[in-house]
């Protein structure tokens, strides 16, 4: 497990070549200013799919997710007003 935790400190892909079942087979984090936020894991893929191209690939999806994922931390109601952040509970009123 500490593997996999390294190589997350690293803001690396863990790719378990070991196949212990144990484990996930692929491991990404996902960040916030460097502090590891989420985790994806890959638990059923083929030996022949664990390649450094699927590696990237992970590397790609993680970092569309990022962004995606804490891009939408404000929302914006318009120029000059204040953005509302997102764990403040919806009052159900429309920003016009």
């Amino acid at each position: 497990m500490t593997e996999i935790y390294d190589e997350l400190l690293e803001e690396k892909v863990y790719i378990n070549k070991t196949m212990d079942e144990r484990y996930p087979l692929m491991v990404r984090g996902i960040y916030e200013d460097g502090k590891l936020q989420m985790v994806i894991m890959l638990w059923g893929l083929n030996w022949e799919k664990m390649t450094l191209g699927r590696a990237n690939f992970l590397t790609v999806v993680s970092y569309l997710i990022q962004n995606a994922v804490f891009a939408g931390t404000e929302i914006y109601t318009g120029p000059g007003r204040k953005a509302l952040q997102p764990w403040l509970p919806y009052s159900g009123k429309r920003c016009v």
